[in-house]
This record gives structure tokens, sequence and C-alpha cells, in this order.
């Protein structure tokens, strides 16, 4: 159905869902992981102990949504997620997004690559 070279992934809110999921796609993005603006009614979030049983439940790479700031970025990369997905973080109003992604890339990998 998809040309060469494209890539599927699917979201899922926990391990039942990702096991289903993981059959069929490449990659997963898992969450609401922690509570974030754009869903306020969410009351029931994955939190860092979800997405890690996601992560080590499935054999493709997890990306995490939902709630992620910077100051989250180590809590994420210590699950074993393959990195993350977000609007809010990088949507930062007076930002530099390129700042925003290099300390995100900074936080993430140095988290992953001590563990």
């Amino acid at each position: 159905m998809a040309p060469a070279g494209f890539l599927i992934g699917q979201s899922v809110r926990g391990v039942d869902d990702a096991v289903r999921a993981a059959r069929d796609v490449d990659y997963l993005i898992a969450g609401t992981v922690f509570p974030t603006p754009s869903k306020p009614g969410l009351r029931v979030h994955l939190g860092v102990e979800g997405l890690s049983a996601i992560v080590r439940t499935v054999r493709v790479p997890v990306l995490a949504i939902g709630g992620v700031s910077i100051d989250r970025i180590e809590a994420v990369a210590g699950t074993g997620a393959a990195g993350i997905a977000a609007i809010g973080l990088f949507d930062a109003e007076g930002e530099n997004l390129v700042s925003v992604v290099r300390e995100v890339r900074r936080r993430f990998d140095s988290t992953r690559s001590a563990s």
C-alpha cells in the first residue's frame, strides 16, 4: 500500500495496545505520558512506569508523547524510549527552536549513553 521506505506508526495507550500494534508497524507513539494542557480532561496517564513497560514489551522503537517538557527529557530517555513527539515543547513562545532541539537532544542522548 505504501512505497518502499515509507514508515508506519501507531499511537498506543498501554501495553496491550502496543503488543497488538507492534506486529504491523515500524514504530509506536505511546502516551499520554504526563499531564498536558492539550488534554486537560484526561485523568489517567502512562507515566514513566507505563512508558517503560511498553518499551520493554515491544521490539519496535517507541516515542513518548504527552506532557513532555525539557525537565522530563531525562525521565523519558531513562525508559529506553527511542525519542519524543511533542507540540508544546517546540512551540514555546519566545524560545529559539534550534536551541530547544539542541537541549532536548543533549539531555536525551546524555541520559541514554549513561544507561
